[in-house]
C-alpha cells in the first residue's frame, strides 16, 4: 500500500465500500501511513474510531484499524504472502502497485489464484494473468484482461507524468467464460460486460 494514499482515498471517496486493506511491508511507509491514519481520526473524533495494534515489543505498530459506523479501513504492516490467502479469497477489487521481481511472479500468481471470480486485479506490471492456464499448477480460474485496459492506456503517475504508465486490469472469471469472450472479441463480435 506504499504510505496508504491510495486506499485512505478509496476509503474516503467510496463510501459504499464496506473493508479497504491496505498490506505495506516496510517500516518506513507503514509509518507515514499509520501517522496520516492518526491524524484522520483525531481531527474527526466523532465521525471515526481509530485502533492500533502493536508488534511483541511494543514499539512498533503492525496494524491499524479506523472505523466508520460499519465500514473499515484497515493498514496491516506485513508480508502479503504471510498475511494469509483469505484476504485474496475475500476481495472484489486487488491492486497490486508494486514491482515484484520475476522471479517472484510465481508466488504472486499463486496467490492471486485465490481471487473469486469476479474480482478485479489492477497490477503495476504484467504479472501474465492472462496466461493463467499454462501456469504450474494452472490457476482454478482464468484471468482475463478487460476490454477497456488498451496496450496504449497510459495514466499519470508522481514517477513517469509523461507518457504516463501503463496498468493491467484483469477480471477473475470461469475459465469457459474466458474463452467464450475470446472467441467473441476475435470474431468481430461486442460484447458488452
Amino acid at each position: 500500500m506504499g504510505t496508504g494514499k491510495f486506499a485512505m482515498q478509496a476509503f474516503l471517496e467510496v463510501p459504499h465500500l464496506v473493508q479497504v486493506i491496505g498490506v505495506e511491508l516496510t517500516h518506513a511507509r507503514f509509518g507515514i501511513a499509520a501517522k496520516a491514519l492518526k491524524r484522520l481520526a483525531a481531527k474527526n473524533p466523532a465521525r471515526f474510531d481509530c485502533h492500533e495494534t502493536k508488534d511483541a515489543e511494543g514499539r512498533h505498530a503492525k496494524w491499524l484499524r479506523l472505523v466508520e459506523c460499519d465500514r473499515v479501513l484497515d493498514f496491516r504492516r506485513g508480508d502479503i504472502f504471510q498475511l494469509g490467502a483469505e484476504l485474496i479469497a475475500r476481495a472484489d477489487a486487488i491492486i497490486m502497485a508494486v514491482a515484484f521481481p520475476k522471479d517472484m511472479f510465481g508466488r504472486v500468481q499463486k496467490l492471486l489464484g485465490h481471487a473469486k471470480q469476479g474480482c478485479r486485479i489492477l497490477t503495476y506490471e504484467d504479472l501474465k494473468l492472462g496466461e493463467s492456464h499454462t501456469w504450474n499448477p494452472p490457476a482454478p480460474r482464468a484471468f482475463h484482461q478487460l476490454p477497456c485496459n488498451g496496450a496504449a492506456d497510459r495514466y499519470r503517475v508522481s514517477w513517469l507524468p509523461k507518457p504516463g504508465h501503463h496498468f493491467y486490469l484483469h477480471e477473475v472469471g470461469a475459465l469457459q467464460t474466458s474463452l467464450w469472450k475470446r472467441r467473441s472479441l476475435s470474431s468481430g463480435s461486442l460484447a458488452a460486460h
